[in-house]
């Protein structure tokens, strides 16, 4: 199955609109019988089986560099070009903080984890780097449970995994728990 750019571009882009206009059932976006269930925008780009199609034999990897160590080796890819994309187009202010997040996930996966305290419970838990004015994400880093990435610890290698290409421009970061401004780290 062939697909175009702008075909692909769509695609994502109804994908992202299915992440804010949420329906219980994907295929609701395409019903034109009710008004309480209608996206009219959906129905203008694909039909419900070309939608179906590409979500089937969508893959955002060089199937020939797979790299079995790295678990996040299927979405790789798109995970760099979001981060470079966000650093790029986007000049921080200067207090930044560092907080854990949880992306929601129902299914079954060796990365969910469970976390009972927090407001989505079951997840993919990720480290961000945020700017404190408007949370802004400059960067973000999946959590993989794997001990031998953490050489100095895991909080220090979190951390500075996570800041590095903004030090020495004279931010501030910040960490929940903590009163403590980490200004060594970025000057």
């Amino acid at each position: 199955m062939k697909i175009s750019i702008s075909e692909l571009k769509a695609f994502l882009g109804c994908l992202y609109t299915m992440g804010i206009i949420r329906f219980p059932n994907y295929s609701m976006y395409w019903e034109s019988g009710t008004r309480l269930f209608n996206c009219p925008g959906m129905k203008d780009l694909f039909t419900l089986q070309r939608f179906r199609d590409i979500w089937s034999c969508i893959c955002f990897r060089d199937i020939e560099e797979d790299d079995e160590e790295d678990r996040l080796f299927k979405i790789r890819a798109v995970i760099s070009t979001i981060l470079t994309n966000s650093q790029t187009f986007y000049t921080p202010d200067c207090d930044l903080y560092v907080d854990e997040a949880m992306i929601s996930f129902s299914g079954r996966h060796n990365l969910v984890q469970c976390m009972p305290f927090k407001p989505i419970k079951y997840g993919f838990k990720a480290f961000v780097l945020c700017e404190s004015k408007s949370s802004y994400v400059l960067n973000w880093r999946m959590y993989t449970a794997d001990p031998l990435e953490y050489k100095h610890g895991a909080t220090y290698s979190i951390v500075m995994s996570l800041v590095e290409g903004f030090e020495g421009e004279g931010d501030k970061l910040f960490m929940n728990r903590s009163t403590r401004v980490y200004n060594s780290l970025l000057i």
